[in-house]
């Protein structure tokens, strides 16, 4: 199903609201969002990407665009972006802080919670934040969730 002329695994949406998450960190941690930019890092022959990153302070986050509970999928992607964020700070060496945002409390619920999920982040030192969208981004988020929808 396709609609507004978008196909159906567009996320452009997402991307929108991963620019939006990581300004809003950024000023939320007293930084300028033109100092925590995304990030493509080296690793190997390969590269990872993260949706914001600092060396001053030492900060790497990776954010969330899903209203609503997270399905299988959705948790297994969030929790290896925590184990890319473990990875990233071995790899640079030294200590970061890593931040897993969401824009919604539900979502983020598994990951703050007294389950496994929320108690592995606990213990790697991952903190989560929600951060607030405007209703027009979350109707974005809503509407490409429902196109993509499978």
């Amino acid at each position: 199903m396709q609609s507004n002329n978008k196909k159906d695994g567009d996320s452009s949406e997402q991307t929108h609201a991963h620019e939006y998450i990581r300004e809003e960190i950024a000023r939320k941690l007293g930084l300028d969002p033109d100092n925590f930019p995304e990030k493509k890092i080296s690793v190997g022959d390969s590269y990872v990407v993260v949706t914001g990153f600092s060396r001053d302070p030492n900060i790497i986050c990776e954010a969330s665009a899903r209203i609503g509970e997270t399905k299988a999928a959705q948790t297994h992607k969030i929790m290896n972006n925590a184990l890319k964020m473990l990875f990233l700070e071995q790899h640079l060496g030294g200590s970061f802080k890593k931040i897993l945002a969401f824009v919604d409390k539900e979502a983020a619920r598994k990951f703050t919670g007294n389950g496994w999920h929320g108690a592995c982040l606990k213990r790697f030192g991952i903190e989560t934040m929600v951060v607030d969208v405007p209703e027009s981004i979350k109707q974005d988020i809503l509407q490409a969730q429902k196109r993509q929808y499978r």
